[in-house]
């Protein structure tokens, strides 16, 4: 099957025989009894009043994180700080996900060492720039890149892509189309990332992302 990422370098879909060179770094679709939160996964909701869990009754598994009723209440997917991305080994991240009431929230979801220190995500913030999904980047706590993908943020479900080159140039990609193309050194290549993401409501209602998949994969060395 053919995808936005064909044709970039050494990246397409490796099949159990072909992918020796390179590395799963996350295979996620959710499909377990409970989300693993020992081992792989942590979740945080800093209100302490959101849930999560993996749905019943949705085909492949999706997980479902609700925030609670409370203005800034957000919930976070993160690997614990099991930073293992190299952005100079090729990653490619893929997430699909989708929020179902789009009023009055706050979406951010890609790579992460610190956010707002070194990252590479997607991002809505209606409050400030309304629907609009912006690229962003940070390397070493600046900003190095924010562009409007022209793609706005719906209750649908998107194919989030983000793919890294050698010299820290990021790649931006919805539903297999590139919508932006970073500049070198956007990402500072010395830093390890992991996937994240991040729902906040900005106003005192219950707020839900559900996240269908994540996968990415880099090079070995």
């Amino acid at each position: 099957m053919a995808t936005g990422f064909d044709g970039i370098e050494w990246v397409e879909r490796q099949s159990a025989f072909q992918d020796a060179e390179h590395c799963r770094f996350v295979d996620e679709d959710f499909r377990g009894h409970s989300l693993d939160t020992l081992s792989t996964w942590r979740v945080q909701n800093t209100g302490g009043r959101g849930s999560h869990s993996i749905k019943d009754d949705d085909a492949n598994g999706i997980l479902a994180m609700l925030t609670g009723a409370t203005i800034a209440d957000e919930f976070i997917l993160d690997m614990y700080n099991k930073r293992q991305v190299d952005p100079s080994l090729y990653p490619v991240l893929l997430i699909r996900a989708k929020v179902l009431d789009i009023t009055n929230v706050e979406m951010q979801l890609g790579l992460v060492d610190v956010r707002a220190v070194d990252h590479c995500i997607f991002k809505v913030d209606v409050s400030v720039t309304g629907l609009d999904i912006y690229a962003e980047a940070y390397a070493a706590g600046g900003q190095t890149h924010t562009v409007d993908t022209t793609i706005n943020l719906d209750a649908n479900y998107h194919y989030y892509g983000i793919y890294i080159d050698a010299a820290g140039k990021p790649y931006w990609y919805i539903d297999g189309t590139l919508r932006v193309t970073g500049d070198n050194a956007d990402i500072d290549p010395t830093e390890f990332f992991q996937p994240y993401v991040e729902l906040t409501t900005e106003e005192a209602l219950l707020k839900t992302i559900e996240v269908d998949f994540i996968k990415g994969w880099q090079r070995r060395e």
